[in-house]
């Protein structure tokens, strides 16, 4: 198997997950961090949320497929898991797999289209949630929701003075002002 192409379609399928947390900052009027909480965290949180939208995805096509409420195709579980991990030395599968795709491309598109827009839409709406005050707890800062104004046109702006210390450096090394070294 290449792992370029395990790893592609691994990211097409957590591609939910991403987009969630692409949706979840959009409705605020803050800059992000530089450097995210944590990576783990992050991806685990992306895994949870792509494993939903597929999941639920995944229920409602069984269930059309079944009860042929619209004609679409029925998924090849099995078929859909060796493409995650394709190995070179199945030929037979790798035929199988290729025409799959050539005959339901379409309808492969509409499934990585709606599983991604519905990541990006329940970020979005969550993101709303907590930036109109609904959901603070599950924010980072929470706090800085209620600096808000009420015009929608203005900006907030926070100025926050602290102590600068690096390892066993002094102030003075690392180019702090007196002014800053003195406030809390």
């Amino acid at each position: 198997m290449s792992l370029a192409w395990g790893a592609v379609v691994l990211l097409v399928l957590l591609l939910p997950g991403f987009l969630f947390f692409v949706g979840l900052h959009y409705p605020e009027q803050f800059t992000r961090e530089t450097v995210e909480r944590g990576a783990v965290g992050q991806v685990a949180g992306s895994v949870a949320v792509a494993v939903a939208v597929h999941g639920v995805l995944y229920t409602v096509i069984s269930l059309a497929c079944a009860y042929r409420w619209i004609p679409v195709p029925c998924v090849d579980l099995a078929l859909a898991l060796h493409a995650i991990t394709l190995d070179a030395t199945q030929s037979a599968i790798i035929d199988q797999l290729a025409r799959n795709i050539r005959a339901n491309s379409i309808w492969i598109l509409l499934y990585v289209g709606s599983t991604s827009l519905s990541g990006f839409s329940l970020g979005w709406m969550m993101g709303a949630r907590i930036a109109h005050g609904k959901s603070k707890g599950f924010a980072q800062h929470g706090w800085i929701y209620d600096l808000l104004v009420e015009d929608h046109k203005a900006f907030t702006f926070a100025y926050i003075l602290t102590n600068v210390r690096s390892e066993k450096q002094n102030p003075d090394a690392l180019g702090v002002s007196q002014d800053l070294r003195t406030s809390h």
